[in-house]
C-alpha cells in the first residue's frame, strides 16, 4: 500500500512539473524546427526558451551539449533518422520528458548521460542497434514508456533499476530467445508488453509477468509453443493478448476465467496450427461468456476449418451445462 501511494505521489508530482512548463510555454511555445536540413552538427541558434528540440531526419553524428546554457524549458528533444552512435548529452536540459532518437546508430549508451534525464518520461530507442541497456540506476521513478523495437537484443533486459514504474516496454522485432524470470518480475505497474516477431522459444520469464498487465502482444513467435497450464488466472488484469502466428496448438482451459468475470478480453490465434479437439471445449463457452477471438481464426486439425463454424459435437462435447459453467 506504501508503495502504490509512492508511486501516485511520483506521477503527481511528474504531471506538476509537466503542467509548469507546458504553463510557461502556452503563451508564447518556442519549437526549433530544422527537420531535413541536412545538419551535421548541432546548431549554434537554438533559443534558450526552446520548448521542442525537432532535429530529425538529418546527418548528426554526435551531441556532446545542446547549448552552453541552461535550458530548462526543453522538455521534447526529438532526432530520429540522424547518425548518433549515444544519446545526445542534455546535461543543460535538465527537463526534458521525451527522448526520440529512434533509427539511429546506437550501440552502447552511456550510463552518465542517461543518469541526468531525472525528468525522463518517455524514451524511444527504436531502430538502433542495441543489445544491453545499462543495468545502473537511470532516469529512476519518471520513466513510464520505453520503445526498444527493432533492435539486436537477444534477451528482455532487466528494467528493475533502471525504470521501477514503468508502465509500457516494447521490445518487438528482435532477436529475443527468453525473458530472464528477473526481466518483468518487479515492475508492478507494468501495463503494456508488446515481444511480438522474435525468436522466444517458451514461456520461461513470462510466467512472472505481473498480474497488471493489461495488454500482452506475444504473436509472430513461431517458436513460441504451448501456453503453460495455471498463467492465465496470474493475469488478473489482462484484456488483450494476442498470439497470433506463434506456433499454438491449444489453450489451458484456465483461459475461461476471463469470460466467466464478464471481463472485457481479446484473444488473437489467427495463423496457429489449433487442435479444435475436446481440449478446446472451454473456450466456446468462454467465447459465449463474453471473450473476443478475433476473426480469421482457424483449426488446423483434426480437419482445416473456421473456428467459429466448429460444433459442440465436433469439439466432443459430452458434459452438462450449469449455470455458466461446462462440466466434463
Amino acid at each position: 500500500m506504501a508503495e502504490t501511494g509512492s508511486h501516485r505521489g511520483e506521477i503527481i508530482k511528474r504531471s506538476f512539473l509537466l503542467f509548469l512548463m507546458v504553463s510557461k510555454s502556452c503563451g508564447n511555445p518556442v519549437i526549433y524546427n530544422r527537420r531535413h536540413s541536412d545538419l551535421t552538427s548541432i546548431p549554434n541558434d537554438i533559443p534558450v526558451s526552446t520548448t521542442e528540440l525537432l532535429l530529425d531526419h538529418n546527418q548528426i553524428p554526435e551531441v556532446t551539449a545542446v547549448s552552453s546554457q541552461q535550458m530548462t524549458a526543453l522538455g521534447v528533444v526529438s532526432m530520429s533518422y540522424n547518425l548518433l552512435t549515444d544519446i545526445p548529452d542534455l546535461s543543460k536540459a535538465p527537463n526534458v520528458y521525451r527522448l526520440d532518437v529512434s533509427y539511429n546508430r546506437i550501440l552502447v549508451i552511456d550510463p552518465a548521460r542517461l543518469n541526468r534525464l531525472t525528468n525522463l518520461d518517455t524514451l524511444d530507442l527504436t531502430g538502433n542497434s542495441l543489445q544491453t541497456l545499462p543495468s545502473v540506476p537511470g532516469p529512476g521513478r519518471t520513466l513510464r514508456q520505453l520503445y526498444l523495437t527493432r533492435n539486436d537484443f537477444t534477451v528482455v533486459p532487466d528494467l528493475t533499476q533502471l525504470a521501477p514504474n514503468l508502465e509500457l516496454l516494447w521490445v518487438e522485432h528482435n532477436r529475443l530467445e527468453n525473458v530472464p524470470p528477473a526481466a518483468l518480475a518487479y515492475l508492478p505497474y507494468l501495463a503494456d508488453v508488446r515481444l511480438g516477431n522474435t525468436s522466444l522459444s517458451g514461456f520461461q520469464g513470462l510466467g512472472r509477468v505481473d498480474q497488471n498487465v493489461r495488454s500482452l502482444l506475444l504473436r509472430g513467435n513461431p517458436n513460441l509453443g504451448g501456453l503453460p497450464q495455471g498463467w492465465f488466472p496470474r493475469l488478473d488484469s489482462i484484456q488483450t493478448l494476442l498470439l497470433q502466428d506463434s506456433g499454438i496448438q491449444t489453450v489451458p482451459g484456465d483461459l475461461c476465467l476471463r469470460g466467466e468475470l464478464g471481463m472485457n478480453f481479446t484473444l488473437g490465434l489467427q495463423h496457429n496450427p489449433l487442435r479444435c479437439d475436446w481440449r478446446l471445449r472451454w473456450l466456446r463457452l468462454a467465447q459465449l461468456a463474453g471473450v473476443t477471438i478475433t476473426t480469421e481464426t482457424n483449426c488446423q486439425q483434426p480437419a482445416p476449418k473456421p473456428w467459429k463454424s466448429i460444433t459442440w459435437s465436433e469439439l466432443g462435447y459430452t458434459g452438462k451445462w450449469l449455470g455458466t459453467r461446462m462440466y466434463w
